[in-house]
């Protein structure tokens, strides 16, 4: 309910008498209200309130009555018919109008009155309103003009417009507010005629935009082009010159063009600001021809807006000559400009112009940017030309610019730089080949790895294998080449094969890499490390055997630490994990693969784990990590078994050298007690 904000602050004065909530409305709430004062007669407002909440359409005319009765009593008080104001607020109609227009030339309920009449669009309060206007002044005066402003009463117009000369300031700009919300033909005669004083010009010159934007939106644009061009060029405030170069760039399309540049190079922000949005907002192709033909005038430090601005627009026809020349401008923030707007303004011929671009360490990124981009008719087929030619840096810039636009047309291109003299453009096409390249270019590149100048090609092209290889889903075609070029393959080549294998994962594969274990030096060392980054646990029992019988103790190490890594996802029942977990650490040379083994027993919850992690506590080398590992099983175990629990923790909470240990293993045993 709109109106119980004046309710509660009755209530919030009422509430200084104990005894007002507790009163009870009386038989006729309605009397009480007509002789309340304020912060009295809270429970009748509250009950009458209610009542009108709870009612009907149809069953308002009774409350209306009542009400009404409450505003032709000679003696009811000013707050009992600022309560009734209130409520035909909700409930009036035409029948209250004539006791409510009584109320608008009262100081105290001019307000209230107001607000219920407003809403009634007829005659008779129309001429009420016109009268109250001559008969009233100061704040209550002010709010008839801005009824009758609100109610674009064109009647009030001429007498409205003559309180713009009032000596009170405030009358003066609420008239001129009210004559722009009037509007029309009109309300532009009425503002033509009025000579406002320098404080009311800035109120005047809002009102004309205002008339001048409803003028422009009814079709009377002659009389509205006539507003917008004395305001744009009167010595009017900045926020009202914008917003008229924005109306006047709306209605005059083109034409609007030269004003919209000399704001473009205005000294004040607000104005170049709105006349950028103007760029970006005026409709239509024709505007972006004739921006077209101004862009080379633009003075040059209004270049870079405006270039944003028509990027913004994103209608290239007619100005991409002009925005490649000025990418190639000797003024550096001209040049980063042109570059990034060519993105949506360039075409195939900017191609060129960007490569180019691509050289200058300022502008790179953005010149990447705009290429990747860029669209239209033959693009693709430029940026695909360029990449055969230029310097090393700037073929290698296109490649990853051909990948980032998924041009998968432009293999041939990315194919024949990978055999490129070059080692830059050479790495460059390996990288683009493994973003798209295809199950042919695994083949080709299974061969081509066998001729590869050194191992860091090796494991470029090794790499691209491995990228390509992950995105055919049968396994038989990602394997087949490589297992191919591994027969015959040196030792150096079959290493790096065994890497990608490795990457690819699957049962041919792993097949693969466990039949490199019997052979020696670079490749099985690479068999190992395959088997110990594998993905999934099928290596296990080949890395325990390498890191038990390998004749090589980095080999060993390596297939250890694989194994240690797989025990926990193998699914192995517990007992069988613990043995796994004691075997590796029997296994192990060092206490580097000791302390791994223990900090996976740790998650094994079992007193077998406790066990093993027991027999290690008074080892130096692994000490810290066997009471780790001892006191986390101790601590899983106090649900399942509490007194081998209780006895490991107090172990801990007696023995560890760690106090921080020593305080957790304390606060287990206290849970557990």
């Amino acid at each position: 309910m709109k109106f119980k904000f004046a309710l509660l602050a009755g209530l919030a004065l009422a509430s200084v008498s104990p005894t007002a909530t507790a009163q009870e409305p009386a038989a006729d709430p309605y009397a009480t209200v007509m002789k309340r004062d304020f912060g009295t007669a809270i429970p009748e407002m509250t009950a009458i309130e209610r009542d009108i909440e709870a009612a009907k359409p149809d069953q308002y005319s009774a409350f209306e009555d009542h009400l009404l009765a409450i505003l032709d009593a000679p003696d009811a008080t000013k707050p009992g018919k600022q309560f009734a104001l209130q409520m035909l607020r909700l409930v009036g109609s035409s029948k209250c109008v004539p006791s409510v227009t009584k109320l608008l030339i009262d100081e105290q309920l001019s307000h209230m009155a107001r607000y219920v009449l407003l809403p009634m669009r007829t005659p008779p309060v129309d001429e009420a309103f016109r009268q109250a206007l001559g008969q009233t002044q100061g704040a209550v005066q002010i709010g008839i003009i801005n009824s009758l402003g609100d109610r674009r009463d064109t009647v009030s117009l001429k007498p409205i417009a003559a309180l713009v000369a009032s000596p009170d300031e405030l009358t003066g700009r609420s008239a001129l507010n009210a004559i722009g919300k009037i509007g029309g033909a009109p309300a532009a005669g009425a503002l033509d005629r009025v000579k406002p004083t320098d404080p009311l010009k800035g109120a005047w010159a809002l009102a004309y935009l205002r008339t001048a934007e409803g003028l422009t939106a009814t079709g009377d644009k002659q009389h509205a082009d006539k507003m917008l061009r004395t305001l744009l060029k009167g010595d009017y405030p900045l926020a009202v010159r914008a917003g008229a170069l924005g109306a006047y760039a709306q209605m005059d399309k083109e034409k609007s063009v030269p004003m919209i540049l000399q704001a473009l190079g205005s000294p004040d922000g607000i104005m170049k600001r709105a006349a950028v949005s103007s760029v970006i907002m005026v409709p239509g192709h024709a505007a972006t021809v004739a921006f077209a033909q101004q862009l080379p005038r633009v003075p040059a430090d209004s270049k870079p807006m405006l270039l944003s601005a028509l990027a913004a627009r994103g209608d290239a026809v007619g100005l991409t000559a002009s925005v490649d020349k000025l990418a190639t401008d000797p003024d550096p923030t001209i040049r980063l400009a042109a570059v990034q707007a060519l993105g949506q303004l360039g075409g195939a011929v900017s191609v060129p112009t960007l490569a180019v671009a691509l050289r200058d360490p300022a502008i790179h990124d953005d010149a990447i940017k705009s290429l990747v981009a860029l669209h239209g008719a033959g693009v693709e087929q430029a940026i695909v030309l360029s990449a055969d030619g230029g310097d090393s840096a700037t073929r290698a810039a296109i490649m990853g610019i051909l990948v980032k636009r998924n041009e998968v047309s432009a293999l041939p291109s990315i194919r024949k730089a990978t055999m490129d003299t070059d080692p830059q453009v050479r790495q460059a096409g390996l990288d683009a080949l493994s973003e798209l390249g295809t199950e042919q270019d695994l083949q080709r590149l299974s061969a081509a790895i066998r001729t590869a100048r050194d191992d860091s090609e090796r494991e470029a092209i090794g790499n691209a294998m491995s990228a390509i290889g992950l995105r055919i889903p049968d396994e038989s075609a990602r394997t087949a080449p490589i297992l191919q070029a591994y027969a015959g393959a040196t030792p150096e080549v079959k290493a790096r094969l065994i890497t990608v294998l490795s990457a690819l994962g699957g049962d041919r594969a792993l097949h693969g890499v466990v039949a490199a274990l019997a052979d020696d030096g670079p490749v099985r060392k690479a068999a190992i490390r395959g088997l110990a980054a594998w993905s999934t646990t099928a290596p296990m029992g080949d890395l325990r055997t390498a890191a038990k019988d390998d004749k090589d103790s980095n080999n060993r190490i390596v297939a250890l630490q694989g194994y240690i890594r797989m025990i926990p996802n193998s699914g192995q029942k517990q007992e069988t994990q613990v043995q796994a977990y004691q075997d590796a650490i029997e296994l192990a040379e060092r206490p580097d693969e000791k302390r791994q083994a223990l900090g996976g027993l740790a998650n094994v919850s079992s007193t077998g784990a406790l066990k093993v992690a027991a027999s290690y506590l008074d080892n130096a080398d692994v000490k810290q990590e066997a009471f780790l590992a001892y006191e986390k099983i101790a601590e899983s175990l106090a649900g399942s078994q509490p007194d081998v629990a209780k006895d490991a923790l107090k172990r801990v909470a007696d023995t560890a050298t760690d106090n921080d240990l020593r305080n957790k293993a304390k606060a287990a045993l206290d849970k557990i007690k």
